[in-house]
């Protein structure tokens, strides 16, 4: 698995798109997203992912300069992946139908067993 620096808060985390644990910020823009995309296993050794951790810490700014901000943006745009982030989005921003096939509804018999149970 990918290991990543938050963009934000600088928490070492795991995907760079994954929401942080700490400060649950993710990726929205073109901007974000090729920064978090920068700060993996993928550009950087566990040294350097440790430093630019503690850079976001300490409240400093990180920024791609031009020519590779271009290329990332480039590849997440041709990937497809700002829409399948943004289909992520606004499925875990809707309400669940704790009905569906992810949590079948309890069976009528295990209902009145149950209810049959709580009466010895």
């Amino acid at each position: 698995m990918t290991i990543a620096v938050c963009f934000r808060c600088g928490t070492i985390k795991h995907g760079a798109f994954a929401p942080c644990p700490d400060c649950a910020a993710h990726p929205q823009t073109e901007d974000e997203m090729a920064l978090s995309v920068a700060l993996t296993d993928h550009f950087f050794d566990m040294v350097a992912l440790e430093f630019f951790s503690g850079a976001l810490r300490d409240g400093r700014t990180l920024r791609l300069n031009s020519k590779q901000r271009d290329e990332l943006v480039q590849t997440i745009r041709s990937t497809g992946m700002v829409a399948k982030l943004q289909d992520v989005i606004d499925r875990a921003e809707r309400p669940q139908d704790m009905t569906g096939p992810e949590c079948p509804s309890p069976k009528k018999e295990d209902a009145v067993r149950r209810a049959d149970e709580s009466n010895d």
